[in-house]
């Protein structure tokens, strides 16, 4: 059996190899900490069918805190910036990007939105790539 528990401050994003052992597991947290379950991940940027890219920033932008209009929806823009913070725990190639896409959160604007939506496109290519976790002894680093 295997599980996986990833913590980052206040948040816990839990698998199981069953989903007897996950909801074990789910019902001894629950008795130990006060904790609300959200149910699965999901992270819904609306670009199942993008285009991937091959860079991951534009070196010529510089993100401000004050260009362009606010986004229309901010805590999607929290959600995403969230989901691609977990996301570099295996894809550690992209977390200096999304550590500037965070600085934002506060007060999120389009070229933000921009550019997590960048982040997002080079993930689509890359998703054969990364630190791949499995069960057993690690002899062999695929890249």
């Amino acid at each position: 059996m295997l599980t996986y528990m990833l913590l980052y401050v206040d948040d816990i994003v839990l698998t199981a190899s069953s989903a007897d052992l996950l909801h074990r597991i789910t019902e001894r947290l629950h008795s130990e900490f006060a904790m609300t379950d959200l149910g699965g991940t999901s992270s819904s940027a609306g670009m199942a069918v993008c285009h991937s890219t091959t860079t991951l920033v534009d070196t010529r932008a510089n993100l401000s805190a004050t260009d362009g209009n606010l986004v229309d929806d901010a805590s999607q823009y929290r959600s995403l910036a969230s989901a691609l913070h977990y996301i570099t725990l295996t894809c550690p190639d992209i977390a200096y990007a999304v550590q500037q896409v965070c600085l934002f959160m506060h007060d999120p604007r389009e070229p933000h939105l921009a550019m997590i939506k960048r982040i997002l496109r080079y993930v689509k290519g890359t998703l054969s790539t990364g630190l791949h976790i499995s069960a057993g002894p690690v002899d062999s680093l695929i890249a």
